[in-house]
């Protein structure tokens, strides 16, 4: 390395003489360092401002957030698993404003779920009102981003009297995975048994967090059944946290199998030529924030990347825009790819904000935005070292 090979005296040197003049270059140094920094934190923001506002733009007088900008008034689609991701986008900056806009939405989703038993389904908006079409996709999934989301808001300030009673939907989720729980994993639904690797590590996560903070926040210490319902949602998250690392995780192949069968059979080795689900399936347990052994998650995102030009929206195959990859892409601090990305998705929102964008993808892209700009927010003051490889001209 440079620096290894620079001696007190080259050091004398490099500080252009003296005291006064190396300082007054180390505080150039700093100054433009800092101005580069709050400018890369306010691109970012600028660009999740503009994709909430968006989303909210179509949310409901009663808190509903539709999928896409309808084709007619009056009309519309809602599902509230891609809601969910929508206003974690939204939601992920702290500001108050968007913490009551997902405290609505949670209004309607805790409405909706109660309505139904447990069970939400997606919804169709006719003449104005939305109406139930009586099949969802997975439970598991749907409900796990209710409780990430839910966590979320109350992690932010949120008013827990503004959404309803959280406290019979959370009964009903935990009651609700009884149904769907199998070798220690969640299966899509009572009637559809697969056991997704995705769907698992939303469930970690969402259940993960929930758990926790339904056992330990003040505000639920004397809520039994809320006690109860997060101590079997933390059961549950340990089980699939073990389930991911010994029985989805193949290690000869070493990558994921996307998924287990009724019998708890895996379905195979994945092919990464295949982007959905083999290949992005390998980035869910980083993505949703699953810790396993070995550090491997940065090492199979590469892997990905080495396959799909997803940074150039270039996915063959795919028939809407994969930007949980943006989100990906930070949280390996992939900045370079992220930018990338984030250039070629200005091009496509500015040209339509139709079908097949929709509200998740731009939460993922709001989130993405937010967790890049807290990371170069949080990252430690230039260090003298730094300042001696500017000077060099090392390249930064």
């Amino acid at each position: 390395m440079v620096l290894s090979r620079l001696t007190a005296a080259a050091l004398s040197v490099l500080m252009l003489g003296g005291t006064f003049a190396g300082a007054t270059s180390y505080n150039k140094f700093v100054e433009k360092k800092q101005a580069e920094k709050e400018e890369k934190i306010g691109y970012y923001r600028e660009i999740a401002k503009r994709e909430s506002d968006w989303i909210l733009s179509l949310q409901q007088d009663n808190g509903a957030v539709l999928m896409y900008k309808p084709s007619k008034e009056g009309s519309g689609h809602l599902n509230p698993y891609f809601a969910c991701e929508a206003m974690l986008g939204v939601i992920s900056d702290g500001d108050p404003a968007h913490v009551e806009a997902a405290g609505r939405y949670l209004k309607w989703h805790t409405k909706a779920l109660i309505k139904e038993d447990g069970f939400i389904s997606d919804y169709k908006m006719e003449n104005g009102k939305l109406k139930s079409q009586q099949d969802g996709d997975s439970f598991d999934s749907y409900a796990a981003y209710y409780l990430l989301l839910f966590t979320e808001y109350v992690e932010k300030g949120g008013d827990l009297k503004a959404i309803g009673d959280y406290r019979k939907a959370i009964v009903l989720l935990a009651s609700g995975f009884d149904e769907v729980l199998l070798h220690g994993v969640t299966y899509v639904r009572n009637n559809y048994r697969i056991a997704y690797l995705m769907d698992n590590t939303e469930v970690w996560e969402g259940l993960k967090r929930a758990g926790t903070l339904l056992t330990t926040d003040p505000q639920f210490a004397r809520e039994y059944r809320l006690l109860s319902a997060g101590e079997k949602f933390l059961d549950i998250a340990d089980s699939v946290k073990n389930a991911i690392e010994e029985r989805y995780w193949l290690k000869e192949e070493d990558v994921y199998t996307i998924g287990l069968k009724k019998s708890g059979e895996v379905f195979g080795t994945p092919d990464f030529n295949e982007f959905y689900p083999d290949a992005v399936a390998q980035l869910y347990p980083a993505i949703m924030h699953v810790r396993t052994v070995g550090g491997r998650e940065k090492r199979l995102y590469e892997q990905v990347c080495r396959y799909h030009d997803w940074e150039h929206d270039n996915i063959e195959g795919a028939t809407f825009h994969w930007t949980v990859m943006a989100y990906a892409a930070a949280v390996h601090a992939d900045q370079e790819r992220l930018d990338t990305y984030l250039e070629v998705y200005d091009t496509i929102v500015s040209e339509s904000r139709s079908y097949p964008l929709h509200t998740a993808t731009a939460g993922w892209i709001a989130r993405a935005c937010n967790l890049m700009a807290d990371s170069i927010d949080n990252e430690k003051d230039t260090g003298f070292f730094k300042y001696i490889e500017w000077l060099i001209g090392v390249p930064q």
